[in-house]
């Protein structure tokens, strides 16, 4: 190769060196412009980016996010912690996001892509730098994430372990961690995670979380519905005080939302597990199983059903009509004939075991038209069909029929205004559970088997029967 054409190679290469990264910090800034732009079209969050400082080779990014309507839930938080949650869901959060440009990543586990990127909380929000001056941490939490060439974001996130003190306790975390990745294009995210141990002190009581782990893959489909899995898992939960005693373990919870093959309709599971559930004193639940699924849901149908619902929640002024909007979604969501079945329903109470199933069928073929369509529609013209079904051990039936008879014999007495003591109701109520047991046996509402009871019930065309058995119900 000559002299001059070398020349013009070599140069050639070296201005494309130093041009890439600033094309790729371009392409940097508009997928954050991007990504700013869809966060901020969510219901309820507005999301701003504050300042942006590109560089040849590096950029920083300032996102602000804020929820300004957000309301706490009503809940069982602890006095001395309110005020503080109160203030910090009162403030927005702004996240800080370092960039190096690519083409070349040097030190990333993927060398080639558009930007390599830093994530964390802004060290300059007064409460967060009264965390970390308290902690000695650099950070809560970091994320790093490498964007490919495809639109692919690879992500791994870590918290880092800490303890501190302060007026409430002790507080000690373990750490956390997770990976995952995004395909912009396809809208699919893949994360997985976990959380060792939180431990909280104050005195005599300790709460304690132990082994959280998460997973989930799916892709979005609208605000409403993702097609995939998500699935979390909590090893035990446990609070230990000298006047109270609770105990969780082994909580579980999965979510799986597939497309039908015409695309239209979809089927939702969802399963729920509970290794134990513990007072420390005469509630000890065990063994808790609980699986609900429903086929052939009509997605636009569900999709304008919630719309309408939460804008009649939110307009009191307008409810009439989009009460009506909300009916004519339901209507159309009835019009695919869904099922939805709830099986099993299981678990142990004091070591006795209770198992049950429901089921729920809709017939659209007795959908009248729309016209004369009303929710009386759904129980009296053999739209909805209803199925349960109930085995329960013995003792189990015996303690439950109790509970009931107590209920009822506390409110007679405060109706007549008249104080019985916990004990003469425990007492009275033992004494007759038998009594009504035997009552509805003899009633055929239950049927006795070796270890308990079981029974069947169905409820359909405005008619119910139990083992059979016609009962009244004076609703026609």
């Amino acid at each position: 190769m000559n002299r001059p054409v070398l020349l013009i190679v070599t140069g050639t290469a070296v201005v494309t060196l130093l041009l890439t990264p600033w094309i790729f910090g371009a392409l940097a800034e508009q997928r954050i412009d991007a990504g700013v732009a869809h966060l901020d079209a969510e219901d309820n969050l507005e999301a701003s980016v504050v300042d942006y400082a590109r560089g040849w080779t590096t950029s920083t990014a300032t996102i602000e996010l804020d929820r300004p309507d957000a309301v706490l839930p009503d809940s069982d938080i602890p006095p001395e912690l309110a005020e503080l949650v109160e203030q910090l869901a009162a403030e927005p959060i702004r996240l800080v996001v370092t960039m190096r440009h690519g083409p070349v990543l040097l030190g990333e586990t993927t060398p080639l892509g558009i930007a390599a990127s830093t994530i964390h909380l802004d060290p300059e929000l007064p409460r967060y730098r009264e965390f970390l001056d308290q902690t000695g941490l650099d950070h809560l939490f970091e994320i790093r994430t490498v964007t490919g060439f495809d639109g692919t974001s690879d992500f791994v996130a870590e918290m880092p372990a800490f303890s501190f003190n302060n007026d409430v306790g002790v507080v000690e975390f373990a750490g956390a961690d997770a990976t995952g990745a995004y395909d912009a294009l396809s809208r699919r995210f893949q994360a997985q995670g976990r959380a060792n141990e939180l431990r909280m002190t104050d005195g005599d009581s300790t709460f304690t979380v132990e082994s959280v782990a998460f997973d989930s893959d799916s892709t979005w489909h609208s605000p409403l519905l993702r097609f995939g899995y998500a699935e979390a898992s909590v090893g035990r939960i446990a609070v230990d005080s000298l006047t109270e005693q609770f105990l969780l373990e082994d909580v579980a919870a999965r979510f799986d939302v597939e497309a039908d093959a015409d695309g239209e309709h979809a089927t939702m599971a969802s399963e729920y597990s509970l290794g134990r559930f513990s007072d420390g004193d005469e509630f000890n639940l065990d063994e808790v199983a609980i699986t609900a699924t429903a086929h052939r849901v009509n997605i636009g149908a569900l999709t304008a059903y919630v719309d309408a619902s939460q804008q009649a929640a939110l307009q009191n002024d307008a409810a009439a009509p989009l009460a009506l909007g909300a009916e004519d979604a339901l209507y159309d969501l009835l019009g695919s004939s869904p099922q939805i079945e709830v099986a099993p329903i299981s678990f142990s109470w004091n070591g006795e075991p209770l198992n049950a199933t429901l089921r729920i069928a809709v017939t659209a073929d007795n959908l009248p038209p729309r016209t004369n369509f009303t929710l009386l529609t759904l129980a009296f013209q053999g739209v909805v069909a209803v199925d349960v079904t109930l085995a329960v051990s013995d003792v189990l039936a015996a303690s439950l029929a109790a509970r009931g008879l107590g209920f009822q014999l506390r409110r007679a007495a405060a109706q007549e205004q008249q104080y019985m003591t916990d004990d003469e109701v425990q007492t009275i109520a033992n004494a007759q559970a038998s009594i009504a047991l035997a009552g509805l046996v003899a009633q055929g509402m239950l049927t006795p088997t070796d270890d308990g009871y079981e029974a069947t019930a169905r409820f359909a065309d405005g008619m119910l029967t139990v083992n059979g058995n016609a009962v009244p119900l004076g609703l026609r």
